[in-house]
């Protein structure tokens, strides 16, 4: 929830994505609320989804902020989950380790998405064993309309303080 009100719509929508991604994952691992799955949380900004997974599930959240707004967001101490600064297009993860990639709004801050494919398809156990979620990251049917979003993007990070995000939105 966001509690300062200023973009109440936006968590909405991220919960109501992260209880589609609850459903899918418990059909799908038939045992979602059971220890054991390996996630990496792939972009995981201030930890929202990290802290909610890591309550069942071995977490990795990675994120190329680590500042109070990024992976600092949620004081180590009170992390359950391991928290990695790095990049989604050269995971800092060994060969075959992950079950389960989760790349929720964050797949368009790739600086090459088939750069980040190739690592997640390194990472990830075998294909019966491993899966790759992308969720919530906007897509444009010409490149008139993904210029236009770009540009918007820039300019609300500029607006925010967020340079450096501003700077890494593909």
């Amino acid at each position: 929830a966001d509690i300062t009100g200023a973009h109440a719509q936006e968590w909405k929508w991220r919960a109501q994505s992260f209880r589609r991604l609850q459903r899918w994952m418990h059909r799908t691992f038939k045992q979602a609320h059971a220890a054991g799955l390996r996630i990496l949380d792939a972009g995981a900004g201030c930890g929202w989804m990290s802290r909610e997974l890591a309550k069942h599930h071995h977490l990795v959240a990675l994120d190329i902020d680590a500042g109070d707004h990024g992976l600092n967001a949620i004081p180590a101490e009170k992390r359950q989950f391991l928290s990695l600064q790095g990049e989604l297009t050269n995971l800092p993860l060994a060969d075959s380790s992950i079950n389960l990639i989760i790349a929720s709004a964050s797949l368009h801050h790739a600086a090459s998405p088939e750069q980040f494919f190739q690592e997640a398809a390194r990472v990830l156990r075998p294909v019966a064993a491993g899966w790759l979620v992308v969720m919530d990251s906007p897509t444009y049917a010409t490149e008139e309309a993904q210029r236009a979003a770009l540009d918007r993007s820039h300019a609300y990070y500029e607006k925010i303080g967020f340079r450096q995000m501003a700077e890494t939105y593909a």
